[in-house]
């Protein structure tokens, strides 16, 4: 009995290389099949967040936007300097790509493409 028809699928293999001492680096796609693509990316451990997030961004084809200097409230009791923290905020590229068409705009200043993916920043401004 078949529960989900499938006609074809597509398989992206992805190998994380996490070691102390490795240097970051990441091998081109390689084309196995029709349907199943092979990559590895190495990285030391201290950025296997960030490389395990841009391969989620890649795969999904995410954009990003990046709300920055957002003031922490911190307890009236501790005499502390005032934090300010950058906040990511991860979204549909097509949802990106239809917002700048809406507004009139092609890539506007300020937006980096990074890996392929539009990265907007934005600076918190206290009304």
């Amino acid at each position: 009995q078949t529960v989900l028809p499938l006609n074809s699928a597509q398989l992206d293999i992805t190998l994380l290389n996490i070691h102390v001492d490795l240097c970051p680096f990441a091998l081109p796609k390689i084309m196995l099949t029709a349907d199943c693509t092979f990559c590895c990316v190495s990285c030391p451990g201290s950025q296997a967040s960030e490389q395990m997030m841009g391969l989620c961004r890649s795969f999904y084809s995410l954009g990003t936007t990046i709300i920055k200097g957002i003031p922490m409230k911190e307890e009236q009791s501790k005499p502390a300097p005032s934090q300010n923290y950058d906040v990511e905020l991860y979204h549909s590229q097509e949802a990106q790509r239809d917002f700048l068409r809406m507004c009139g705009f092609t890539i506007p200043s300020g937006v980096k493409v990074y890996q392929r993916n539009l990265v907007f920043d934005f600076k918190w401004c206290i009304p």
